[in-house]
């Protein structure tokens, strides 16, 4: 992007280009700035550009009754394109932190920025007191069938912070992933038919 400001005192280009390894991913950031005024405030700095991850829609609720946590994971929108094709073929790992114990998965959407999953899971046999004392980790990825699947965006929430009585659906922005390790626990838990 380019911006001038006041055409003959100030302008300021802006590239940005992103890197690809196999485990890592670096962005590059790269500002120029012309001004003809000698002193520069801080402000005259921007930091690095926040990358747009897309945002995903889910609902919560609990079941007193059968002692079951349920989840329902709705649709994403908005996820960048991972894949050289410029799309992503996106699904969802589903957690109770902080013990890690239970994961499950959504089904693959393939090519698709926006994609709709319309899957309910059920959490059996928490009583609510100990659903309470969990957060809800949601770990949107695109799927690669050859090697590792590059994450897309995060989105946690304490279950304390939330009324859970009744089934409520939140919209909630992803967030850059801050820890791959969780991938590589067990599955445990049942997906509703």
């Amino acid at each position: 992007p380019i911006s001038i400001m006041n055409s003959l005192t100030y302008l300021k280009l802006t590239f940005q280009k992103t890197y690809h390894t196999k485990d890592l991913r670096v962005c590059v950031c790269v500002c120029f700035s012309i001004n003809n005024n000698s002193r520069r405030s801080e402000d005259d700095y921007e930091g690095p550009v926040s990358e747009k991850l897309g945002r995903i829609q889910f609902s919560l609720g609990y079941s007193f009754q059968d002692t079951t946590l349920t989840v329902k994971i709705l649709k994403g929108q908005d996820l960048p394109a991972k894949d050289f094709s410029g799309t992503s073929d996106p699904f969802v790992k589903i957690y109770l932190l902080p013990d890690r114990k239970h994961k499950l998965e959504t089904k693959i959407k393939r090519k698709n920025l926006n994609p709709h999953w319309n899957e309910t899971f059920l959490f059996e046999g928490f009583p609510y007191e100990k659903v309470r004392e969990r957060t809800l980790y949601l770990q949107v990825l695109d799927y690669d069938r050859f090697s590792r699947n590059d994450p897309i965006g995060e989105v946690s929430i304490p279950l304390n912070k939330v009324e859970l009585g009744q089934l409520k659906t939140f919209w909630k922005d992803l967030k850059p992933c801050s820890d791959g390790s969780v991938s590589h626990f067990s599955i445990r838990g049942k997906q509703k038919d």
